[in-house]
């Protein structure tokens, strides 16, 4: 079971770098474009974010799930804590973002593409810290 959710963790993780990567791609690209131009690219942001935030969403499932069959009860260091700061800073991040390309979408015009851009940034940065740090407090 353990070797199981450890699995889908780091599936799950690779998707959500893969989507952040593929997203940063996007906006670099929608940057050199004027507003109607990147309008199309709107609802492939808005499926590639929700297929990301699933992603998030098993990460939590299966990182709470290790949690209580590996550590509960078990004193964890500060690095796990810190990893939980990124964790939640990539969450909050990331919903802000996809709330942001939703109402843009739905008010007909494109996502502002240097706030997602720097969005997209601020995820990659936290997503990288959280694993920075896990593999920290998981080897210490």
């Amino acid at each position: 079971m353990i070797v199981t959710l450890k699995i889908l963790h780091l599936l799950a993780l690779a998707v959500a770098f893969g989507l952040t990567t593929a997203n940063l791609l996007i906006f670099r690209y929608a940057a050199s474009l004027n507003e109607s131009e990147r309008v199309p690219l709107g609802p492939l942001q808005r499926q590639l974010s929700a297929i990301g935030l699933l992603a998030i969403v098993l990460l939590w499932i299966t990182g709470v799930a290790l949690y209580l069959l590996i550590w509960l009860g078990a004193p964890v260091s500060v690095w796990f804590w810190v990893k939980m700061a990124f964790v939640v800073a990539l969450t909050g991040l990331a919903i802000t973002a996809r709330k942001t390309a939703s109402a843009a979408i739905a008010e007909g015009k494109a996502p502002p593409a240097q706030t997602m851009r720097q969005y997209a940034h601020l995820v990659a940065v936290a997503g990288f810290g959280a694993v920075v740090t896990a593999v920290i407090a998981f080897n210490a």
